[in-house]
């Protein structure tokens, strides 16, 4: 089970990308929003997508790849 967090800022295809808590490439908690503990990547991004129907979701490359949309 991880934390899992995710950019409050979107890329540049409209996305915010999720990861865990213990990825490096996580920004300043200051500016992620904490989606809650979870076993896997789709759980996190189905749980944010609940709470935040207006946006939109992509793994981290580096520590959620098999959410990760490429």
């Amino acid at each position: 089970m991880n934390r899992y967090y995710f950019y409050n800022y979107a890329d540049s295809k409209g996305n915010h990308e999720v990861h865990k808590d213990t990825c490096s490439y996580l920004p300043l908690n200051s500016n992620c929003t904490y989606i809650g503990y979870f076993s896997s990547c789709h759980d996190a991004i189905k749980e944010a997508k609940k709470k935040y129907p207006s946006k939109s979701f992509d793994g981290c490359y580096w520590c959620c790849n098999p959410c990760h949309k490429g």
